[in-house]
């Protein structure tokens, strides 16, 4: 399966910290290998940062914890650059992997803030200030096309929006999307946006300039939500019931997972883009599962080196998640794992760059 790409979605986080970015010395951070992953050869420690050939794209993996977004390399897993946050903070990529984007709590106003950082070096480039209604329980930024989209909610639950900003200055762009009812997950591609309430399983979907529908029935107890990138939303129970609602439709349609794969689907593993499905699922160990979304016959299971920690994130080969202070990864085509490094305590990953 090497040959065939799966690209990975964003998702947000929660950690508490302030302060500026800053550059972080390589030597700083250490990789260890897991009893699963190849033994390494004894050829001496190089930074193949640079190297052209081997991997088409570098890939950077963000990680949440303990007041800071840390940037890791994939290749030689450094942690490249921190950013100081102030609060519960969530992060996502734009679709070129140019621009990182940081929603967190500014503890001068306490209300949130919105900042737009170099995916390459980390540096500040826009930022806005003292916005309301964003509740640190929810998943609420992404980036596509061109925009920002943050989701608020009123305290009360009765009412959701998405309001849009501007990629690059992040000056307001208006409200884009509303859902009667709360929403605590916020999907969205070129395709179509989508807002996910996970509690009584009602969604929303197909959203123009201040509008939307529902989806034709609710889904309770979500595990799991994600959108494919032509707009296909999947959504999962912890039971491992699973179902769909395909591009340009508002039906939800029930698709069983195999027989064999037992266990409780765990929050926030639920991955899928270019025509690939992942999921983590508890068992008597943990394991990572996957499939052809138009196949469900053609598909791998493999087991993980941990539990996973507040969801995962997948950029074809390979898979991203947390178990404790370590951010790790598995290569979904081989089952090989590698623990790259100890970020801090209750890491949790928010964000995934090709670069």
């Amino acid at each position: 399966m090497r040959g065939l790409p799966l690209v990975g979605v964003i998702l947000s986080l929660v950690a508490c910290g302030s302060g500026a970015a800053r550059a972080v010395p390589a030597a700083t951070a250490s990789a260890t290998h897991d009893q699963h992953a190849a033994t390494p050869s004894a050829t001496p420690l190089i930074n193949v940062d640079d190297m052209m050939g081997f991997f088409a794209n570098q890939q950077t993996v963000f990680v949440v914890s303990d007041g800071w977004v840390r940037a890791v390399t994939l290749l030689n897993h450094d942690v490249r650059y921190e950013i100081a946050v102030g609060g519960p903070a969530q992060v996502a990529v734009d679709q070129g992997g140019t621009w990182l984007y940081v929603l967190d709590l500014d503890k001068s106003t306490g209300t949130s803030r919105l900042r737009t950082f170099d995916v390459a070096a980390g540096s500040e480039r826009a930022r806005a200030t003292e916005i309301s209604g964003v509740a640190s329980d929810r998943r609420a930024l992404a980036a596509v096309a061109n925009k920002v989209y943050v989701l608020k909610t009123e305290a009360s639950d009765k009412r959701s929006w998405v309001d849009s900003f501007e990629a690059l200055t992040l000056k307001p762009a208006g409200t884009i999307a509303e859902k009667a009812g709360c929403a605590d997950r916020l999907l969205a591609t070129v395709a179509r946006i989508a807002l996910v309430c996970r509690t009584d399983g009602t969604m929303a979907v197909g959203f123009t300039v201040g509008g939307g529908r529902p989806v034709d029935r609710a889904f309770p107890g979500i595990a799991g939500a994600t959108m494919a990138d032509d707009g296909t939303i999947y959504v999962v129970t912890s039971a491992g019931a699973l179902a769909a609602v395909p591009s340009g439709s508002d039906h939800l349609a029930d698709l069983p997972l195999p027989s064999d794969w037992i266990g409780t689907v765990l929050p926030d593993t639920l991955v899928a883009t270019g025509g690939y499905v992942v999921l983590a699922q508890q068992a008597n160990v943990p394991y990572a599962r996957m499939w052809l979304s138009s196949n469900m016959a053609q598909r791998r299971s493999w087991q993980l080196s941990g539990t996973p920690q507040g969801g995962m994130l997948a950029l074809w080969p390979f898979a991203y998640f947390t178990v404790d202070r370590s951010v790790r990864h598995i290569d979904l085509g081989t089952g090989a794992l590698e623990t790259m490094t100890d970020i801090g305590a209750n890491a949790m990953l928010g964000a995934i760059a090709s670069k």
